[in-house]
């Protein structure tokens, strides 16, 4: 397997303007774990990962953004556990 058969696409990415929290919002919302800042010419200039956005929050909101964290793994794992118990129950063709 090779970058080209897993590589994302579709990429997202900030300004060097965006806040920590839009950035925060946007990683939890995508369900992505990190995104590229461009330039006004669209040139990367860095990236910020899901830890990087902690560093300039408050304790309140850390704890709030793991929280939010948690429970999007929970939804997730409770999706794909129904998903196998439906394929488990789905006769085979």
């Amino acid at each position: 397997m090779k970058t080209k058969d897993v590589v994302t696409r579709a990429v997202v990415s900030v300004g060097p303007d965006a806040s920590v929290q839009d950035i925060a919002r946007l990683l939890l919302g995508r369900r992505i774990s990190a995104v590229p800042v461009v330039d006004d010419r669209g040139r990367v200039v860095g990236m910020v990962s899901e830890g990087d956005p902690m560093a300039g929050m408050d304790p309140k909101q850390q704890q709030e953004f793991m929280q939010r964290r948690m429970d999007m793994m929970q939804m997730m794992m409770e999706q794909i556990m129904r998903h196998q118990l439906l394929m488990q129950a789905a006769p085979a063709k």
